[in-house]
């Protein structure tokens, strides 16, 4: 079984996990900005997309959840156009 991790408040894009890993969701944070999220199996913007996503600035907390976590192989790389995230996901041994 996996353990599922927060990658804390984020405000800017980056690296989520630089390995593979079970992709869960994020929630964005209050914060009065419409912003884009997308998330992409690999360690850069680019390659497999995972998530795209506009989140409404005029609700307290947008997202959104997968009841079966996406595989991602490569790692998972957060592009955040404004606002701040939380995604969550847990570290995959592939080989298992």
């Amino acid at each position: 079984m996996w353990k599922k991790l927060s990658s804390g408040k984020k405000i800017a894009s980056g690296v989520i996990c630089d390995g593979p890993c079970l992709y869960f969701g994020f929630v964005c944070l209050p914060g009065g900005v419409n912003r884009t999220v997308t998330l992409y199996d690999e360690l850069t913007a680019t390659g497999n997309e995972v998530e795209d996503f506009i989140a409404n600035a005029n609700l307290p907390s947008d997202g959104h959840s997968h009841s079966n976590p996406v595989v991602c192989s490569k790692g998972l790389y957060l592009a955040l156009g404004g606002g701040s995230v939380v995604v969550y996901y847990a570290p995959y041994n592939m080989n298992t």
